[in-house]
Order: structure tokens, then C-alpha cells, then sequence
């Protein structure tokens, strides 16, 4: 969770509706908090990354707490070995400097597009921004070198929203891969893809039905 997703979620949690209620419970055994088929839909953003080697017992709790006509709608990433290989990561920056001088995103979304760039150019399944810290730093003497004052402030809002979690790791897997774990404990019922950012192709939007 980037710092701007903390504060979004603490505004959420602290500005809440009367009637809404908030759970602190582990994602992998919520029983004391929430009794089975008791649940319409939950909605989790790119969650089954993050559950580190446990996706299906997660899967299997979440199965657990949707009613039995439920839903599960997820955003997922998975690998795609022929797209998102950054070779040249101030390559990468003047094409989100391009991006934000013609306003089509802001600074704020070019350091996240950055963020996944780095991230998902891995080949393995595990991904992390520290398994590129040697070329993040070569990247800061090259920035320092230019004067591409857009560049300098993608890289200065990276810092400031992903850095704080540059020793996370997350688990990305293949579309065939990822689609069969989900299969054991959900049907597909509808696969939704934006069409408002590049990275989207890879990230989709699941509707799961118990």
C-alpha cells in the first residue's frame, strides 16, 4: 500500500457512513470477524497478489464469507513475458514526460505507471522494486544530469509514493496460471478491460460468482 493509499483508506475509514461498518481482520482467516454466507460481494484491487503463496487459501476464505449467490470482484495483473520489459528506465520517464506535458495524465499517475514498469519487468513470478535498486540508482545520476524538470518531478512523486514499500514483494503469475487458481473456488462470470491506460491489457477486472 502506497502512502497515498493509506491516506485515502483512513479518510475512508474515519468519514464513514453511520451505517457502514469497519472489520480489522486477516485476510486469510476472518471468522472471528465475519460468519460464513454472510457477505453480497466483496471487492478487493489487485489483492491476490499480495497474499505471498497463500492466493488459495484466500481464495477459499472469501469463498467462505460470500452468500451463495455472491460476488467477487477483483482487479487482477498477470505476466505478460512480451510486454512491459524496461530495458531503459529514462526511456520509460520521457515517455510519461510526453504523456504529462500533453496532459494526459499527471504526475501523480506518470509515477505510478513508472512504479509498475519497474515492478512487472521482471521474468520470475516474485517482483519487487528492490530487485532493481542498482538500476534506480544509475536512473537518479542520469536524472540529475538532464533538465527535464517533468522527469525530475515523476521521479520525486515516485519516491514519495512507492519508495516507502521498495522492500515489499508481490507474486505475478501467468493469465493461464492465475485464471486456473481462481477457477477451483469461482466461476468466471465476466472478464472487463479499461481502455483508459496502457498497463489495463494486463490488468483486467474480474466478476467471480460463487
Amino acid at each position: 500500500m502506497t502512502k497515498d493509499m493509506y491516506q485515502a483508506m483512513f479518510r475512508i475509514i474515519k468519514k464513514r457512513n453511520k451505517k457502514e461498518k469497519f472489520i480489522k481482520s486477516n485476510w486469510l482467516d476472518m471468522s472471528a470477524k465475519i460468519k460464513s454466507s454472510s457477505i453480497d460481494v466483496v471487492i478487493g484491487d489487485f489483492v491476490i497478489g499480495n497474499m505471498g503463496g497463500f492466493e488459495n487459501k484466500f481464495l477459499k476464505e472469501i469463498k467462505r464469507v460470500l452468500k451463495i449467490d455472491g460476488n467477487f470482484i477483483t482487479r487482477m495483473h498477470y505476466r505478460d513475458k512480451n510486454k512491459f520489459k524496461t530495458a531503459d528506465y529514462y526511456k520509460e520517464l520521457e515517455k510519461l514526460s510526453d504523456m504529462v506535458k500533453l496532459k494526459k495524465i499527471s504526475i501523480k499517475e506518470a509515477s505510478s505507471y513508472f512504479a509498475m514498469k519497474i515492478i512487472f519487468s521482471d521474468k520470475s513470478r516474485k517482483v519487487s522494486i528492490s530487485l532493481h535498486l542498482e538500476k534506480i540508482k544509475n536512473l537518479v545520476k542520469e536524472i540529475k544530469s538532464k533538465r527535464d524538470i517533468i522527469i525530475k518531478k515523476i521521479f520525486k512523486q515516485f519516491k514519495k509514493s512507492w519508495w516507502l514499500m521498495k522492500d515489499k514483494y508481490w507474486t505475478n503469475y501467468e493469465k493461464k496460471a492465475l485464471e486456473g487458481m481462481v477457477k477451483k473456488h469461482f466461476k468466471i462470470a465476466k472478464v472487463l478491460y479499461s481502455h483508459d491506460y496502457d498497463m489495463a491489457k494486463v490488468s483486467p477486472i474480474y466478476l467471480l460468482k460463487k
